[in-house]
C-alpha cells in the first residue's frame, strides 16, 4: 500500500523540493504575492512550484488502491488549504478557456463571486485587443510544453487595467491528452511600472550621454576601453566598435602618457584629476583635449575603472598659441619682438655676468630704408624686412637671440661669443645682405646694413642697458663712417 510518504515523494520530484510535506505545512502562512514581486526570477520559480504542487495534490490516483477514496479526500483537503489561503491567484480551466475553479484570492482580485467566475471564460478579464494573444498562449501548453509563463493585461471589476504574470501548468490524462490547465498568477503592475521607469531613465541617460558635447570614455582597470559616446567618435574619427577593448594610451600622443597614467593611478585611490593631453585621430592628425579622470567605484567602494570626460580644446590651444605669438613675435618678420627680447636678454646677461662668460650684442640698421619705402612702396619695404630677417636667421645659431627692435633696426644677443668672434659674424652679415638681390616690380633692389657691436668684459658693475646703448652708439658710428660696415665698442671703454 502506497502511503502519504509515497505521494509526498512524487510531489517532491515534481516541485524540486526535498519535502513537499514541509511546503504544505508552511504554505498557508506564506504571502506569496509579497515575495513574488521582489524578483522576476523568484516569481517564476515560485509560480512553477505552486503550479506543480497544486496539480500534484489534485491528481487522481489508481482505482485499485485500497485507500484511494481516503487519500483523495485528504489530498483535496490539503489542496484546498494550499489554494484558498494564498494571496496568489489560482485557477483551473478547460483547454477552451472555460474556468472550472478559482480560489478566493482570484475572486477578490477581479471583484466577482465564485459563482460568477465559474464557467466563465478566462479571457473575459482580458482586454479585447489582447484576447487572441492569450488564446494562442494557452494553446501552446501541452505535452511538449507542460509548464509556461506569460504576462498580459487584465481588467478588474472596477475597470482598472493591471498587469498579471501567470504560470500555466498542463494537466494531462494517462494518454498525455490535455484535459485541464492550472494557472498561478500574481499582479506585477508595480514591477512593470518600475521596469518602465527604469527603461525610461536608462533611455534618458543614453540620450544625454550620446548627445553630450563632452566626449565620454570609460576604461577598465587595465585602461582598456569599455565605452565611448558619439562625441569621442566625432573627435577621433574611430567608431566605438573599433575602440572597444583597446588601451586608452593607443589613442594618445606618447608625450602625454606619463601625465595621464599618473592621473589614472590616482583614481585607484579615489582621487579625480584633470589635465590637458593630445589625442591621435584616425586620419593621423592630433587634437588637444582637456581630460578629466573620475574614479568609478562599485557598491563596496572598490575601484572598477575610470570615467574620462574629454573636451576638445584644439581651437582654444590655437588661440592661445596665436596670442602667445602676438605677445612674443613680430607679426611681419616672425622674429621675437622687442618686449620678449628684453625679457630673455636680461636673463642671458645675468647668467653671463654670474659665471663670467663672454657675451656680445649686435645692433643692425638697414641703410637707406626710407628711400626704398618711398621709391618702391611699403609692400616692397616689408619684403625687404622679411628677406633681411631670413638672412640673419640663416647666419646665426639657434642659441642666439634675434629680434626686430623697431622699424628697420634689428638686435642680436650672442651668448658665449667674444668681441672678435662677434665682429666676424657682423662682417659676414654685412656681406650676405649686400650680395642679396631683392626683386621688385621696378627692378632689382640692392641693400646694405650698418652694424654696431658691443661685448661684455667687465662683469662687476655693467648692466644690459649699458651694453645695448654701446652697441647702438657703435652702429651710428658705422653709419657716420659711410654705412655698409661694422663698428664696435666694449664695455670696458
Amino acid at each position: 500500500m502506497k502511503n502519504w510518504r509515497y505521494w509526498y515523494t512524487r510531489c517532491a520530484m515534481l516541485s524540486g523540493y526535498e519535502s513537499v510535506g514541509h511546503c504544505l505545512t508552511v504554505a498557508p502562512s506564506i504571502n506569496l504575492a509579497e515575495s513574488l514581486v521582489r524578483s522576476r526570477t523568484v516569481l517564476q520559480i515560485l509560480h512553477r512550484w505552486m503550479a506543480k504542487l497544486v496539480v500534484a495534490l489534485a491528481e487522481r490516483r489508481p482505482a485499485n488502491d485500497e485507500s484511494t477514496e481516503d487519500l483523495l479526500k485528504l489530498s483535496e483537503a490539503r489542496y484546498q488549504a494550499v489554494v484558498e489561503n494564498q494571496t496568489a491567484l489560482i485557477c483551473r480551466l478547460l483547454p477552451s478557456g472555460t474556468l472550472t475553479f478559482v480560489n478566493e484570492a482570484y475572486c477578490r482580485y477581479f471583484g466577482r463571486s465564485y459563482d460568477e467566475m465559474l464557467s466563465s471564460s478566462f479571457i473575459a478579464t482580458v482586454p479585447e485587443e489582447d484576447q487572441a494573444d492569450i488564446l494562442a498562449w494557452l494553446a501552446t501548453c501541452g505535452v511538449d510544453q507542460p509548464l509556461i509563463t506569460h504576462e498580459h493585461r487584465a481588467i478588474r471589476a472596477d475597470g482598472m487595467v493591471r498587469w498579471m504574470q501567470w504560470t500555466n501548468q498542463a494537466i494531462l490524462d494517462e494518454n498525455n491528452v490535455l484535459v485541464e490547465l492550472q494557472l498561478v498568477g500574481c499582479d506585477i503592475t508595480e514591477q512593470r511600472h518600475a521596469e518602465k521607469a527604469l527603461q525610461d531613465s536608462e533611455e534618458r541617460y543614453r540620450r544625454i550621454v550620446q548627445t553630450a558635447q563632452e566626449g565620454i570614455w570609460l576604461i577598465d582597470l587595465d585602461y582598456r576601453t569599455t565605452f565611448t559616446n558619439a562625441r569621442i567618435t566625432e573627435m577621433l574619427g574611430y567608431p566605438t566598435e573599433v575602440m572597444l577593448g583597446k588601451s586608452l594610451l593607443e589613442f594618445m600622443d606618447k608625450a602625454w602618457h606619463a601625465v595621464i597614467v599618473a592621473n589614472l593611478e590616482r583614481c585607484r585611490t579615489g582621487i579625480a584629476g584633470q589635465s590637458d593631453c593630445r589625442l591621435k585621430r584616425k586620419d593621423g592628425g592630433k587634437i588637444w583635449a582637456l581630460c578629466s579622470t573620475n574614479p568609478i567605484m562599485d557598491g563596496d567602494g572598490r575601484y572598477t575603472g575610470t570615467l574620462l570626460m574629454m573636451i576638445d580644446i584644439t581651437a582654444r590651444k590655437r588661440m592661445e598659441e596665436s596670442l602667445r605669438r602676438l605677445s612674443t613675435q613680430d607679426p611681419l618678420t616672425g622674429l621675437i619682438n622687442r618686449r620678449h627680447f628684453f625679457k630673455r636678454a636680461h636673463q642671458e646677461f645675468e647668467r653671463s655676468r654670474r659665471y663670467g662668460r663672454p657675451l656680445a650684442l649686435l645692433m643692425l640698421d638697414i641703410d637707406h630704408f626710407k628711400h626704398i619705402n618711398d621709391t618702391y612702396g611699403h609692400p616692397t619695404g616689408d619684403e625687404v624686412l622679411r628677406i633681411v630677417s631670413r638672412i640673419m636667421r640663416d647666419k646665426l645659431r639657434r642659441v642666439d637671440l634675434l629680434a626686430r627692435y623697431g622699424g628697420e633696426e634689428f638686435v642680436m644677443l650672442l651668448p658665449e661669443t667674444t668681441l672678435l668672434t662677434a665682429m666676424n659674424i657682423a662682417g659676414r652679415l654685412c656681406a650676405a645682405l649686400a650680395a642679396e638681390p631683392i626683386p621688385t616690380e621696378h627692378g632689382v633692389v640692392s641693400l646694405t646694413a650698418s652694424i654696431g657691436v658691443a661685448a661684455l668684459t667687465d662683469y662687476a658693475d655693467q648692466t644690459f642697458i649699458q651694453l645695448l646703448s654701446w652697441a647702438d652708439q657703435a652702429m651710428y658710428r658705422a653709419k657716420q663712417a659711410g654705412r655698409n660696415q661694422v663698428q664696435s665698442r666694449v664695455t670696458a671703454d
